[in-house]
């Protein structure tokens, strides 16, 4: 429903398709995954969570945006194509990373400064 229509004559893009700006929905879901990151990072936090966060976050956010995408011309095998296969990859290492990890508990990254020093 919210799909665009290419209006440019010299766009490469069918203008009778309706296409959906995924880049934009990326980089709004990025941002909030940025925002989360940021804000596990306030808290203490096992070494090398925000590592395995971010990995979880980024495929879980790759996976919905490559079902918006139409490109037919991109490379599949099987039924997914080749970032999807990436992202699902990436879904498990990620998962078998944060749940096998047992860094050492580490510190606030960007803790507030104390006022009273």
């Amino acid at each position: 429903p919210w799909g665009m229509l290419a209006t440019d004559p010299a766009s490469l893009a069918p203008r009778d398709v309706p296409r959906v700006p995924v880049q934009v929905l990326e980089s709004v879901a990025l941002f909030a995954l940025a925002a989360s990151i940021h804000a596990v990072a306030r808290r203490p936090h096992r070494e090398g969570s925000l590592f395995w966060l971010w990995m979880l976050g980024y495929a879980g956010i790759r996976l919905m945006t490559e079902t918006l995408r139409g490109d037919a011309d991109r490379w599949f095998y099987g039924p997914f194509s080749t970032s999807t296969w990436i992202s699902l990859a990436l879904l498990v290492t990620g998962s078998i990373g944060w749940t096998t990890a047992r860094g050492e508990e580490a510190a606030p990254v960007c803790a507030r400064a104390d006022p009273s020093s």
